[in-house]
């Protein structure tokens, strides 16, 4: 005598349940909708797991991941635009900053270059320093900048 390979035995301890599946099999036999108890148990398995697979399938978990992909993407756009507005306003506020600089710059050198023709007793004339005479940077100055800058 060879062991079924297709047997699956089931025990029902709740007996209403039990008492269910007697009376709603011989109804589905006197109805002609299955053969046996048997054949009424297996059909009522086969559409519960069909029922399970519908809300449990691959392609739901697919679903989700794409679902869960496309928020991610909107996610990362949504950021790079943001990373671009602020790079764009970095770099507006670089050149600002670049030309403050430069005017600093620019001043502070007049200042010293009035200051030491004053201090030498170079007279200094204001349409000298309107017309750019002392817009010189010191070589002193310059050397500094370079060596912030590396």
């Amino acid at each position: 005598m060879g062991i079924d390979k297709n047997k699956l035995t089931i025990r029902i301890s709740d007996s209403k349940f039990n008492e269910d599946i007697n009376k709603m099999s011989r109804l589905a036999i006197f109805n002609g909708d299955a053969m046996s108890k048997n054949d009424f148990v297996q059909q009522m398995i086969r559409s519960g797991l069909d029922e399970y697979k519908k809300t449990h399938s691959d392609s739901t978990e697919s679903n989700n991941i794409n679902s869960s992909i496309t928020t991610i993407n909107t996610h990362i756009v949504s950021l790079k635009e943001s990373v671009d507005r602020l790079i764009a306003y970095l770099l507006s506020k670089d050149r600002t900053n670049k030309s403050y600089n430069d005017a600093l710059l620019l001043l502070g050198s007049e200042i010293l270059g009035v200051v030491l023709d004053i201090s030498l007793g170079v007279p200094v004339d204001k349409e000298d320093i309107a017309s750019g005479f002392y817009d010189d940077i010191p070589e002193k100055i310059k050397k500094m900048i370079l060596e912030a800058s590396k």
